[in-house]
């Protein structure tokens, strides 16, 4: 155990004087069991329409008809990977710190009253490290061998190997959300008290593959992938059938005749191409965004990855972060579900609810 973890420090680019120094002495933390994804990688990426209520698909069923903002579902395949069966420890973590590979955070405390006295502290050695920036995260999957995973590696472990039936929370047992909150449902995300879990602490808040658990992917911390934030990134298969109205068509109208087109633009109307076999997408929440609408891809076609994050690097504005947390109440429980994607920070910030995991390529 400490050889392999000693390669890693190496990998790193840690001295040996550092590891001679800092960590000489110190036994290595376990290394993270990882959980392999060989199966299932062809999947429906993105959400399958608004989120709009608990457990609704239907993106007519809103109030006023003003629809939240949605992207359209993709067709991709990814190649096989591992992921961490848990989030990276406050231990691991500061061992990589003594090891030379990492950085200490910015912040001892995590989210709680209870938990202020967090980073460093015996007691929550086994609980989720937080406050670590993207930066920090990648430096340490880099100092164990791993990398951290993309944000399609994510939802694919999220939703679960059955295409057809993914699962709409990444928690077993969760269907909707009257089975967690107002009911005593031992997850962090629903209880809430802002107390984050051990990592092994996960009575309902874990995902099963291969007759393996995955932990705390809907609740405890929530969690930063390699990917540049880009929550249009799956947006646009073709321009806007003619039978919707954009949002941007709204420009260089006054008045009456502008109130009017923005409520038409944000409002569920019959509007489909094919006799119905194609939904508009709704992407003006906020007009003063001016997003273009688009058509969802055709069914059955895959898209590559890389073809969907080409652009990515050319305008990034912050790095993509996955999964709920702590901090989340009912109000926010779209945040909550295995494809919500309008998280993310800049590499350098660091938040009290934000940990990570690692993964692989296999």
């Amino acid at each position: 155990m400490r050889r392999m973890f000693m390669a890693a420090v190496v990998l790193a680019g840690a001295s040996a004087a550092l590891i001679g120094s800092c960590a000489e002495g110190i036994v290595p933390p376990e290394p993270t069991e990882m959980v392999e994804i060989k199966t299932g990688l062809t999947f429906d990426f993105g959400p399958p329409g608004p989120c709009v209520g608990d457990g609704s698909t239907d993106p007519c069923d809103v109030s006023g008809g003003k629809v939240p903002t949605t992207y359209p579902q993709v067709q991709v395949t990814i190649p096989a990977f591992a992921i961490d069966k848990h989030e990276v420890t406050n231990l691991q973590y500061e061992y990589c710190v003594a090891a030379g590979g990492c950085t200490d955070p910015p912040f001892d405390n995590a989210v709680a009253t209870e938990q202020q006295d967090y980073y460093g502290r015996g007691r929550f050695e086994q609980f989720p490290v937080v406050n670590i920036t993207w930066d920090q995260a990648s430096a340490y999957c880099e100092f164990v061998g791993k990398r951290l995973p993309n944000e399609f590696e994510w939802e694919r472990v999220a939703k679960g190997p059955d295409r057809a039936n993914p699962r709409l929370y990444p928690a077993e047992g969760v269907k909707k959300l009257s089975d967690c909150f107002g009911t005593d449902f031992p997850v962090s995300a629903c209880r809430n008290d802002t107390l984050l879990d051990a990592v092994d602490n996960a009575p309902r808040d874990f995902v099963t593959e291969n007759g393996q658990n995955i932990n705390h992917m809907f609740g405890n911390a929530a969690e930063w992938v390699d990917t540049f934030y880009a929550p249009s990134v799956t947006t646009c298969a073709g321009d806007l059938p003619s039978s919707c109205k954009s949002c941007l068509d709204c420009e260089g109208l006054s008045g009456t005749e502008q109130t009017q087109c923005q409520q038409e633009c944000k409002t569920c109307g019959d509007c489909a191409q094919d006799g119905g076999s194609v939904s508009c997408f709704y992407l003006c929440e906020d007009t003063s965004l001016r997003t273009p609408f688009c058509t969802a891809y055709p069914s059955g076609v895959s898209v590559s990855t890389e073809e969907l994050t080409a652009d990515l690097t050319d305008a990034p504005t912050g790095r993509m972060i996955r999964g709920g947390n702590v901090r989340i109440n009912q109000a926010q429980a779209c945040q909550l579900r295995s494809d919500y994607r309008l998280l993310a920070a800049d590499a350098d910030d660091s938040k009290f609810n934000v940990g990570f995991r690692c993964a692989k390529s296999l």
